[in-house]
């Protein structure tokens, strides 16, 4: 941000010229990227421009808005980016009784942002040791622990990262979160499986000017939920008015009308003493079916709570999956390389110490507690399976089918040896036929 003043006659020289360039520290010569231009005449003197003015010197309005303007450039039709700026033309004389406007952006605030990656799903590789990794602009990079030995793609983590960043933001370039999975070789260099990127400006500004804390998908999702109830209470109004209709066209009413009054008075009593007694078992048979209900439910809610405390969970409302995509420079192509479980919240730097949460699974494990990891590589005395874990089961049934192989010939070799020696020792005693 910088503010420049410039001196001039109006009527007279009134065209206002900005140019971008670009800084070269080597040659003098700097390259220009883009330009832009301002009649200052015509501003002047336009109503809409004397309009504010009255309103400025009434105090209901201090400053002109900021204008945006495309840059141009000579030998392209194209253009060649944007320049946000802001202009204001006053009489020197004003300028002698009035202080100069300070240029000032708004309060810079503390937020922190806490990206939790929970697992992955459809990578299409049989093994291999992956962690993810995550930043924001300039901001640090930070990554997960490495899942080793990882089968078929599904890697879990239930890692909390946690990244502070000052809002607003300077672009909103700046405000992409960049998720990566990698994956980690201990030879040679690693290896990227896939990356993704999602836009957060928006919810970093929803954040700042609401001053509370913003959990992503949650708000996202409850959005669509509310969408939908509208729909479908949109839906069941006109329902209900079609069947009440049906009713009213459908309804018996005439024909009691027809009947006299001792049948119908007869048909009353009859009616009403089956009534009670169906009445009573449909009451039973609905309650027992609610019994029913109520016990699948609870049965139903102790597995997931289970499932959630072990880690094998469902992901909830707050949780996304986030595709990854991999480019290959070769074949200039996007493919599709599985997809995260991520969940993202904004949180003010006020709720941040009501909301203390340890990095990774780290103390305190709160706000959301993180469960234990699944599917992780253990220690084992078996070696076949210790073999199986490290190599992969397709890999390991290889390399036992060799061993066995191996052990064959080893067998006949030694064998043929041992009937060798046996056979020549029968002919020197003569007892070989």
């Amino acid at each position: 941000k910088s503010g420049t003043e410039f001196h001039t006659v109006l009527p007279g020289p009134s065209t206002l010229k900005i140019q971008v360039k670009e800084w070269n520290r080597i040659y003098p010569v700097h390259e220009i990227i883009g330009q832009t231009e301002i009649d200052l005449e015509d501003r002047w003197f336009h109503s809409e421009w004397q309009k504010l003015d009255s309103l400025r010197k009434a105090g209901m309005n201090k400053l002109k808005p900021i204008e945006i303007r495309n840059l141009h450039k000579d030998t392209s039709p194209l253009v060649q980016g944007q320049l946000h700026l802001w202009l204001e033309i006053r009489p020197e004389s004003e300028t002698h009784r009035e202080p100069p406007v300070e240029l000032r952006g708004p309060e810079k605030r503390k937020f922190e942002v806490r990206v939790i990656c929970w697992k992955s799903k459809d990578v299409p590789f049989e093994m291999g040791d992956y962690f993810a990794e995550f930043w924001i602009g300039e901001y640090r990079k930070q990554k997960t622990d490495v899942h080793w030995r990882c089968r078929n793609g599904q890697g879990s983590w239930n890692w909390r990262i946690k990244i502070p960043v000052e809002l607003p933001l300077d672009s909103p370039e700046k405000g992409r979160l960049v998720v990566q999975l990698w994956d980690q070789d201990i030879i040679k260099w690693n290896e990227v499986v896939g990356d993704a990127q999602i836009d957060l400006y928006r919810w970093f500004l929803k954040a700042y000017h609401e001053k509370r804390a913003i959990n992503i998908f949650k708000d996202i999702n409850e959005a669509i939920a509310r969408k939908q109830s509208l729909r479908s209470g949109e839906d069941s109004n006109q329902a209900t008015e079609s069947n009440v209709t049906s009713q009213v066209a459908e309804s018996p009413l005439s024909l009691s009308l027809v009947e006299s009054a001792e049948d119908e008075t007869a048909l009353l009593d009859t009616n009403q003493t089956k009534g009670a007694v169906m009445g009573s078992n449909h009451l039973q048979d609905h309650t027992g079916h609610r019994k029913y209900q109520t016990a699948e439910k609870d049965a139903q809610y102790f597995v997931k709570q289970l499932k959630e405390l072990v880690g094998l969970g469902e992901i909830d409302e707050s949780t996304r999956w986030i595709k990854m995509t991999y480019h290959d420079v070769r074949t200039n192509r996007l493919t599709s390389r599985g997809s995260l479980a991520i969940s993202i919240e904004i949180l003010p730097d006020e709720e941040v110490e009501l909301r203390p949460a340890g990095h990774g699974r780290s103390e305190p494990n709160a706000n959301p507690y993180l469960p234990p990891t699944t599917g992780r590589m253990t220690f084992s005395y078996n070696p076949l399976a210790l073999c199986s874990a490290l190599l992969g089961p397709k890999l390991a049934f290889q390399v036992f089918c060799c061993l066995c192989c191996i052990l064959i010939l080893v067998v006949i070799g030694l064998g043929g040896v041992y009937f060798t020696s046996f056979y020549t020792l029968l002919e020197s005693l003569g007892l070989a036929q």
